[in-house]
């Protein structure tokens, strides 16, 4: 059986004492409110492995292409600096070359050391009264710990 561990630590007096783990049934819930299944595909995500995903947000069902954090920068960087010449360009190219830099591995041994707070989407449709907005899919970052429920695949609204 798949196993989660947290540890914790307390302040005694000036010192801090960390506590032994406590071991979590990970089929029951991650130990915060993040899915941890949700958390895994994000993960997946980060090392190239792309998801097809209907989320249910508080905005509604959400579908489209789970993707990792650095291609979520990539492609909006594309868009966004497409709007912007000369020195403006420039200034918001650093900019994101600044947000890039946060999805590089810290070294080779390891991975970027990040927990999985969000996840993103390529393509993503909102379902909105039997459509979708935009028809033609966007760009979409949540939070993995506002998301209620997910499944695999893209939804499709059947015509009739």
């Amino acid at each position: 059986m798949a196993k989660c561990y947290s540890s914790r630590t307390t302040i005694e007096g000036d010192r801090e004492v960390e506590e032994q783990p406590e071991e979590h049934d990970a089929l029951r819930g991650a130990v915060d409110d993040r899915d941890w299944i949700l958390q895994a595909i994000a993960e997946w995500a980060k090392h190239g492995f792309n998801v097809a995903l209907t989320l249910t947000t508080p905005a509604g069902l959400l579908s489209g292409m789970a993707c990792s954090g650095k291609e979520y920068i990539e492609h909006l960087e594309n868009i966004v600096l497409g709007n912007f010449t000369g020195d403006a360009k420039n200034e918001m190219s650093e900019v994101f070359k600044h947000w890039k830099s946060a999805y590089e591995p810290v070294d080779d041994e390891s991975d970027d050391g990040n927990e999985v707070l969000y996840i993103h989407l390529r393509d993503a449709k909102l379902l909105v009264d039997n459509r979708f907005v935009p028809a033609s899919g966007t760009l979409w970052r949540g939070r993995i710990s506002d998301i209620t429920g997910f499944s695999l695949g893209i939804l499709e609204v059947s015509e009739g």
